[in-house]
């Protein structure tokens, strides 16, 4: 069966909190299972908690991008539950859905394990 997202290998959905940082309100399966987190440990947490330190250095540079409302496109490191990395290619853009403005974020693993 072929892959719905294409080239990419999850989806994660953010929203934007009153003091300014990105929470994940939604992820799938796959996103779930590359960062070896259940369903209810990841929802509800700061996007911080898959990044990096290195990454947390852009994260705002990145994150006012996306607020301008174009599509962004950026490379950053992620962290897994046990504390491994990988690098990814992130294609973000902030949309309304149900009601509410939310980053959806389509993402792939890129070659080269950190």
């Amino acid at each position: 069966m072929a892959n719905p997202l294409g080239d990419y290998d999850y989806i994660l959905l953010l929203e934007l909190s009153i003091d300014g940082h990105h929470f994940i309100t939604d992820a799938c399966n796959s996103a779930l299972e590359k960062h070896g987190y259940a369903r209810e440990e990841l929802i509800g947490q700061p996007i911080s908690k898959l990044l990096t330190d290195e990454a947390k250095k852009s994260a705002g540079k990145n994150g006012a991008l996306i607020k301008s409302g174009k599509p962004v496109r950026f490379e950053t490191t992620h962290l897994r539950k046990d504390g491994t990395t990988f690098n990814v290619e992130v294609n973000a853009k902030m949309v309304p859905m149900g009601g509410r403005l939310v980053i959806l974020t389509l993402e792939r693993e890129m070659a080269g394990e950190v």
